[in-house]
């Protein structure tokens, strides 16, 4: 009878033990169950994000002159010869400002500050451009050397001993007769200033110097797009110090456009209204500004390639 009872006993524990680690597998299978779906939610979410960045960067673009450039596709060649030298420099550089790129002057990264995709990590982004990349650079540079050929005003003919100029607008066969007269005035504060006098049809501008150190006057066109005749006279100092004024013939009067101050009596222009000078220490003489003839204000050259071909066309 003792043994009955002892195995019943037996037989009662291994049930309750078989049943235990049945129950601790199922438990055991339930939390792998819940951990597979918190890690394929956790996929799901990190392939949404991923997804949004894609997006984002497929969005990254930029608008110049009403075009829209896609920054992660290749650029319509055609586009990009409507677009003038500064707005080039522009698209160009935002390629390397989609990849983080730190750059050392103030007004592009003030530029580039405004769109929430540009975040400055590197100077080092060459590795990152891809051929897109790379054929977009090539291309906007090839149209940069073809369409800015670069003019030095030393190489315009100087009238300012006097003389007459025949001029035209651009699209006008009619040729008018600029005359040109110097006149020396009498002298004042140890200076002999000079007069001259600008005449076409019955328009006339008369101009009269602070100084006789140096005055260059020349017959030119700044902005090949309008239909005027630019006329500069150019007013030297004792030092470097130089002034350029600007006058432009419409085809029926003379009138004073604008003016800006800059070093030496030398200065580029690109005939499409930039007009480059320099306006630093004398030891270092290079072009380093632009002014807008359009908008008659001036600015740093913030195109480092630019500035390189301008200084060697001095």
């Amino acid at each position: 009878m003792k043994i009955k009872v002892n195995l019943f006993i037996l037989f009662f524990s291994i049930c309750i033990i078989l049943g235990g680690c049945v129950e601790e597998d199922n438990e055991s299978k339930n939390i792998s169950t819940t951990d597979l779906e918190i890690e394929s939610d956790s996929s799901k979410l990190h392939e949404n994000i991923t997804n949004k960045e894609s997006e984002e960067e497929i969005d990254i673009s930029l608008s110049l002159k009403n075009l829209n450039f896609n920054l992660n596709q290749l650029f319509d060649v055609i586009e990009l010869n409507k677009l003038d030298s500064k707005e080039l420099a522009i698209l160009r550089n935002s390629i390397y400002a989609k990849h983080g790129y730190i750059f050392s002057t103030e007004e592009v990264s003030e530029y580039f500050s405004q769109f929430s995709w540009y975040k400055p990590l590197s100077k080092d982004v060459e590795k990152k451009l891809n051929n897109i990349d790379k054929e977009n650079i090539k291309n906007i540079i090839a149209i940069e050397k073809k369409s800015s050929i670069i003019k030095n005003s030393k190489d315009n003919r100087n009238y300012s001993e006097g003389g007459t100029v025949n001029i035209s607008l651009n699209k006008n066969t009619q040729k008018e007769t600029l005359y040109i007269s110097k006149e020396e005035l009498e002298m004042q504060g140890g200076n002999f200033p000079t007069r001259i006098v600008l005449k076409v049809k019955n328009s006339e501008i008369v101009f009269d110097s602070s100084w006789n150190d140096g005055l260059y006057v020349c017959v030119t066109d700044f902005d090949n797009q309008d239909e005027d005749v630019d006329i500069y006279i150019t007013e030297t100092g004792t030092d470097i110090q130089a002034t350029t004024y600007i006058y432009k013939f419409d085809g029926e009067k003379l009138y004073k456009y604008t003016q800006f101050d800059h070093f030496c009596k030398k200065f580029l222009y690109d005939q499409k209204g930039n007009i480059y000078y320099w306006f630093n220490d004398s030891e270092k003489q290079e072009f380093d500004k632009c002014f807008n003839y359009k908008t008659k204000q001036s600015s740093d050259i913030i195109d480092e390639n630019l500035k390189i071909r301008l200084n060697k066309s001095k």
